[in-house]
């Protein structure tokens, strides 16, 4: 079926305004068919509304909030998505993400998906009626780890994805065949799932899963894999998105001053689970240096309890004072005089 690009009054509305305003769901615009395409501006609200699925959404699933789950959008952030009309699911499964919990569900009539960037050229009409031209998105971040080790420095949260660079190869431990355990080597699970070839060196997006009862071995594209019994966590490996830009990030050390040479004016990307009770926090917006990423990242709202992903965070001076606060199930305390400080920021897309 070719793409179409739906250019009703309503979204012509929707992309002329620098506003907020959005559709609540796809389910707002009449006449819709799997492959449409959307090309719509939104603001990033994690509480907006229901969400049912993960990556693939019913069709009355809130836009602002599964734009957040999706890794489209951040919390609070407004701009341009690009929302692909699927056909109805059998069933769609629910996570985790960003701060938003999305619902498992059954059959559906209809799904949408966020895309990343326009479909290729000669998938679509002439620009929109009303000389409004359709906008590419803006190019998006991958925030990657640099070595195929991370997944042993990591709480394992089901349903979160996370990105990472490795040169495939045909050696190193792996069990299971599409989904393996978490303890199997990425560079080897790339080149069995056919990600990679061997030698060749890309970013690839790993997927965390629930543990298995079983995980079953196979011999596929020149790598063998066992097979293994029961397992507590899991993980599936596919391709990254195509043109966008790569930034490091490092696995969460506990707080700021375990970073090595941390210092004012530097910013690190880190992968971070949110936990209220990993420990005592001095401070409110900026904490000092020792208050733990994993219970700070929920206090500022960038994280919900349990939930994984990547924070901005930015080192700052030390604070002649501290304020304490409670927010978002989290008590942080007042303190005095500290050496070094830092903030936390929402990862952008």
């Amino acid at each position: 079926m070719r793409r179409g690009i739906i250019a009703s009054a309503m979204l012509i509305a929707l992309l002329a305004s620098a506003g907020a305003q959005s559709l609540a769901t796809i389910d707002a615009v009449p006449g819709l068919q799997p492959g449409s395409i959307l090309v719509l501006t939104l603001k990033g609200e994690a509480s907006r509304g229901q969400v049912w699925g993960t990556g693939v959404y019913t069709s009355d699933s809130s836009l602002a909030s599964a734009a957040v789950h999706a890794g489209a959008l951040a919390d609070g952030q407004t701009g341009a998505v690009i929302v692909e009309v699927l056909p109805g699911a059998a069933s769609y499964e629910g996570s985790s993400r960003y701060g938003v919990t999305s619902a498992k569900w059954g059959s559906f009539g209809k799904s949408f998906r966020f895309l990343t960037s326009m479909p290729a050229s000669g998938s679509f009409a002439q620009p929109l009626a009303g000389g409004i031209p359709v906008q590419p998105a803006a190019q998006p971040t991958l925030y990657a780890f640099t070595d195929d080790t991370a997944l042993n420095r990591i709480t394992p949260v089901a349903g979160a994805a996370l990105y990472m660079k490795v040169t495939g190869t045909t050696g190193g431990r792996l069990w299971g065949t599409g989904v393996y355990t978490i303890d199997s080597a990425p560079a080897a699970a790339a080149v069995h799932a056919g990600v990679l070839a061997a030698g060749q060196t890309a970013v690839v997006r790993i997927t965390l899963l629930p543990g298995r009862p079983s995980y079953e071995g196979s011999a596929r594209n020149g790598v063998t894999s066992s097979s293994y019994g029961s397992y507590g966590a899991s993980y599936a490996i596919e391709a990254a998105p195509a043109g966008a830009a790569v930034v490091p990030i490092i696995a969460d050390p506990g707080a700021a001053n375990r970073i090595q040479g941390a210092a004012p004016g530097q910013t690190y990307a880190v992968w971070v689970t949110g936990r209220a009770g990993s420990g005592s926090i001095w401070g409110s917006g900026v904490y000092t240096a020792d208050s733990p990423f994993a219970a700070a990242a929920v206090h500022a709202g960038l994280l919900v309890e349990g939930a994984a992903g990547p924070v901005i965070v930015r080192i700052l001076p030390g604070q002649a004072s501290y304020e304490g606060t409670a927010r978002n199930g989290v008590v942080s305390a007042a303190y005095g005089s500290y050496g070094l400080s830092y903030a936390l920021e929402a990862a952008g897309r």
